[in-house]
């Protein structure tokens, strides 16, 4: 295996792990809405011989106000307690693969530096001729030199 293949297989885990969870969901959710359409039928013919079509209804919908109001409340809090949890960690699970990943990937990048003499290209250093400093002692004009304050 080749060290610059490893954020991709990192990526590759990642990626079908979601796919996975995606997939099973889509059928829990498929299945859930079956069900749950069943359950209000149910209901629904139970309550009506009780109440009334109009309060069966009304009775359904206060469940369902009642279910929703329930989720958002839990949803909230579940995000502001996952919130606290990450802001008092440095690192968590996602930020530690892509740290080594990053690492991993300098080390590769340094070692090809050093392996090629320590000549990292052209971009990193200014030529000397493009200096201030050197065009200064080149003419001998003083001006053109960089003035430091």
């Amino acid at each position: 295996m080749q060290i610059t293949k490893i954020p991709a297989l990192l990526i590759e885990q990642v990626v079908r792990t979601w796919r996975r969870r995606l997939i099973a969901g889509a059928v829990i959710v498929v299945f859930a809405i079956a069900a749950i359409n069943e359950g209000i039928s149910a209901a629904r013919f139970a309550l009506h011989a009780e109440v009334g079509p109009v309060w069966a209804r009304v009775i359904l919908t206060g469940a369902f106000l009642a279910i929703v109001g329930a989720a958002a409340l839990l949803l909230l809090w579940r995000e502001r307690r996952e919130a606290a949890e990450r802001a008092a960690k440095p690192f968590g699970g996602d930020e530690r693969v892509s740290a080594i990943a990053e690492a991993i990937m300098l080390g590769y990048s340094l070692a090809q530096d050093f392996r090629r003499g320590g000549k990292s290209g052209a971009a990193d250093e200014e030529p000397e001729a493009r200096r201030p400093e050197a065009a200064a002692a080149e003419t001998g004009d003083p001006s053109s030199a960089r003035r430091e304050p």
